[in-house]
């Protein structure tokens, strides 16, 4: 089983036993007001079971882990990314009642140093404007705003602007 371990945290590849908290996470409007629409339990479902495949490096899914605090063994939210062609997009979500507390930053961290490890090249991760909390977390773990692209992103009925983040891991010489 894939571990990742930090200070305070335990990330470890998504499985049947943490179907509740994603729901729990993809089912909540506030959560989700800077990602995407509403999604139906049959669409939860349907990304649930997407990351319950088995992973390796050239796997077209998302590498999701769900993340734990390692003293009370709760569950806080889920980080990972989805390789392709050596660079990969990250992406994390944590609940409302764990936010504060600097694990997503801490959780990235581990898996920026994984995707290192795996000789991934480079991360990209793309916010929505106006998610300020998002955009700190990948800043303090080295990414670089790279493009801005005006009006691409359409949540809630609203038009917001897509940031794209790099982070540049390993240099080819």
């Amino acid at each position: 089983m894939l571990i990742l371990e930090t200070e305070r945290l335990e990330l470890r590849k998504i499985s049947n036993l943490d179907r509740v908290w994603f729901f729990e996470l993809l089912s909540n409007p506030e959560l989700l007001r800077y990602i995407s629409e509403a999604l139906s339990p049959e669409e939860i479902e349907q990304q649930f079971q997407s990351r319950l495949t088995p992973w390796n490096l050239g796997s077209q899914h998302w590498l999701t882990l769900s993340v734990f605090e390692k003293t009370s063994g709760n569950f806080v939210g889920l980080n990972g990314f989805k390789h392709r062609q050596g660079c990969a997009s990250v992406g994390f979500i944590f609940l409302s009642r764990y936010q504060n507390f600097g694990y997503a930053t801490e959780s990235l961290s581990a898996v920026c140093e994984f995707a290192q490890n795996l000789g991934i090249k480079a991360l990209d991760a793309n916010i929505t404007q106006g998610n300020i909390a998002s955009e700190k977390v990948v800043q303090k773990c080295g990414f670089i705003l790279a493009q801005e692209s005006l009006g691409t992103v359409q949540i809630g009925g609203r038009v917001y602007n897509d940031l794209v983040y790099k982070k540049i891991l390993n240099q080819t010489t």
